[in-house]
């Protein structure tokens, strides 16, 4: 080969050489960005692909619609008592002795009613609201369901239209001992303090709101109704539950049961809809949107035990870690590391947002106004698009209220810890127990699998041996360390009721009547919403497939329920039960 092809030939191999690096030069580039965006998913975009693995976004999800908002609903003859100063008096003297009752149930009773006399005190209740609603309890005796349930029937002139049923609970949670001094007034004094300026006032003390409110706005209407002489075409329930504070095993569901055996079985078409506690009241929202917020499904439920047992021994020689420390590192652990929150078409907050940016936007609010708000310019448009669904999440619960960012995602909380009996001695025995509740995304299962997964390792590290949940308890030698996880109640998250109904729509229509806005004209929005706690309404699923969680009350989201001076405006009171004595006129009808 000449000097000449020598040359030729090594500038052709240069030549394959270059052609081959730049072909393989944006692959290996393409390669390297592509497992840079793959570290980032892993490490960054779990509740992406957590949302995602709900949304199933190989298919975009349809964006849920905001109900259509009825035109205002008149009833046949208006009672509106929150406008009369001697009405609103007669509402005080009625939840105030109500309140004086200390109708407190306990987690600890016995299930069989009849063996606790800790329930006995309903008796009293009972005696109270006889007396009280004389021409109710007359015309219509309640039955007694399991001994302190109440169930009041009310028949209707027409067979073919099924009952409709509401609810309020006569218990109480009870009060603290330790915190008796915190209250401004005596928690069942059902003290009645006056307003200077205004008609009515608040009545003080544990149950004026959750749930004595309700339930004497409930019976004042029905008391009313009769009175002034109505005859109604549909069958009306009055169901009242004496145990709601701790789930209503005894109460609502030995009500339930009973009408499941009286009424004819339509399943879930056994009641034309039931009505109960919940949602978020009637108010005003961000932006000054007017709203009423009933609650169409409960998150579910779960409480999970974790208990530490470990060597004994003097506290002058403790080990590194005593059952008490290790059990707040565990607590810490899980604190450490809150559920993530999501949105997807299955949790009906998803549908009330839109609701809400719809209502903002057809207020064309100012730019900076509007950029203040939790549902900003990009937001609003964020819940347009399906794949920006878990920002608008994310900054619902960094941004939001402690009652919004739950209502985006499962809460947990350690209530309870148990553990030591002297300061010289090391406690061979804690216990914590931790609330869940569950978002409409999520399981009971699947809440264990993540507590455990989240423990697990910090316990190992602990020296603990664990055991997880439905294993065994294991003989433990005294020498040993071990941590056990046990559930105790549980309950998945309800069904969503229909926004799309008669039954949703008469509600809605009566609210728009009744609640009027600032400006006095029947345009609030009403908005469906997510109930955080449960209610006794879940006992009452298989019957019906209309059921609403609302407080018809203005003033029920600033009551301090559950806690120190908790209390309730009378004038609200009163006008829910204006409230409850039109809807039961508006749906005396085939809906």
């Amino acid at each position: 080969m000449t000097m000449e092809d020598r040359a030729k030939a090594h500038d052709d191999s240069s030549l394959e050489k270059a052609v081959a690096a730049r072909r393989s030069a944006p692959r290996w580039r393409w390669i390297t960005i592509g497992l840079i965006a793959l570290l980032y998913l892993a490490f960054n975009s779990a509740p992406v692909l957590h949302t995602c693995r709900h949304l199933r976004l190989h298919r975009r999800p349809a964006i849920p619609q905001c109900p259509t908002q009825p035109e205002a609903i008149a009833p046949n003859s208006t009672w509106e008592p929150q406008e009369d100063d001697a009405e609103i008096e007669l509402f005080a003297q009625r939840l105030s002795d109500a309140v004086k009752i200390p109708t407190m149930s306990f987690d600890d009773m016995d299930m069989d009613p009849r063996k606790d006399a800790r329930f006995e005190i309903f008796n009293e209740m009972h005696a109270y609201l006889a007396k009280t609603y004389p021409v109710l309890h007359e015309r219509f005796p309640p039955q007694k369901i399991n001994t302190y349930g109440l169930l009041w029937t009310i028949p209707g002139r027409d067979a073919s239209l099924r009952p409709a049923l509401y609810l309020a609970h006569q218990d109480v949670v009870p009060v603290p001992a330790s915190t008796l001094d915190q209250w401004t007034f005596p928690p069942f004094s059902g003290e009645y303090e006056r307003y200077d300026d205004r008609r009515g006032g608040l009545v003080w003390g544990r149950g004026a709101s959750d749930d004595k409110a309700m339930l004497t706005a409930v019976l004042s209407a029905f008391e009313e109704l009769l009175k002034s002489g109505w005859e109604n075409q549909r069958t009306i329930l009055i169901g009242s539950g004496f145990d709601e504070e701790v789930s209503g095993p005894r109460g609502a569901l030995s009500i339930a049961e009973a009408l499941k055996a009286s009424l004819p079985d339509r399943g879930r078409q056994t009641l034309e809809f039931v009505i109960d506690e919940g949602g978020l009241g009637v108010g005003v929202q961000q932006g000054g949107v007017e709203v009423a917020l009933p609650a169409v499904a409960e998150k579910g439920y779960l409480d999970v035990t974790m208990t530490i047992k470990t060597p004994g021994g003097h506290s002058s020689m403790p080990p590194d870690h005593t059952s008490i420390g290790m059990m707040s590192s565990l607590i810490a652990h899980l604190e450490s590391n809150p559920h993530e929150a999501m949105l997807t078409p299955a949790n009906p907050v998803l549908t009330h947002l839109i609701c809400m940016a719809n209502a903002l936007e057809t207020k064309a609010l100012q730019t900076v106004e509007s950029e203040n708000l939790l549902l900003d310019k990009q937001t609003r448009k964020d819940l347009r698009d399906p794949r920006k669904w878990h920002r608008v999440a994310r900054r619902v619960a960094k941004l939001g209220s402690r009652t919004e960012r739950y209502i985006v995602k499962t809460s947990q909380a350690a209530d309870i810890v148990l553990g030591g009996v002297k300061a010289n001695a090391l406690p061979e025995h804690v216990e914590a127990v931790v609330n869940h509740r569950i978002a409409m995304e999520s399981s009971v299962d699947e809440i264990k699998s993540r507590f455990e997964d989240l423990v697990r390792p910090v316990a190992e590290r602990l020296g603990l041996k664990v055991v997880g949940f439905d294993k065994k308890a294991p003989d433990v030698k005294p020498e040993e360390s071990v941590l056990m996880l046990t559930y105790g109640r549980f309950t998945e998250h309800t069904p969503v009721s229909p926004t799309d109904s008669a039954q949703f729509r008469a509600l809605a229509g009566t609210i728009r009547q009744v609640f009027t806005t600032e400006s006095g004209k029947h345009d609030r929005l009403v908005s469906p919403v997510i109930m955080t706690g449960n209610t006794d309404s879940r006992h009452f699923l298989s019957l019906c497939e209309n059921v609403y969680r609302f407080n018809p009350n203005r003033y029920s989201e600033q009551s301090a329920k559950h806690t120190v001076n908790e209390n309730m405006d009378v004038a609200a009171v009163a006008e829910s039960a204006s409230f409850f004595h039109a809807l039961a006129q508006i749906t005396d009808e085939k809906l």
